[in-house]
């Protein structure tokens, strides 16, 4: 995997690639705009929610929330995205969660 900023960085490079003939800009923009996956891209945010809702749920907070500290893995076969949070060495532990 890669971390969320080395991904964005990675998809938005892609993006900007699309070489289409000698058309102007905006026509490019258009055709870049078109690349990208609206529905993986939320799919991936809505995966980055659930995963600190859960740990805020357990009383877990991170404390130190980037895009380097959330790994984000595609999978070969069906292109499907995961992540990992990680570098929870600032985290900090609340009492009174999940069951305590």
């Amino acid at each position: 995997g890669v971390t969320l900023k080395e991904w964005i960085r990675s998809s938005l490079k892609r993006m900007r690639s699309v070489d289409t003939c000698n058309h102007d800009c905006e026509y490019k923009d258009s055709i870049a705009l078109k690349c990208f996956d609206i529905e993986k891209n939320l799919c991936l945010a809505k995966n980055v929610v659930a995963a600190f809702s859960e740990m805020h749920e357990c009383g877990v907070v991170h404390n130190n929330i980037t895009a380097d500290n959330i790994l984000v893995d595609v999978a070969q076969s069906n292109g499907n995205l995961s992540l990992k949070i990680i570098d929870l060495g600032r985290a900090s532990l609340l009492t009174g969660h999940c069951g305590e």
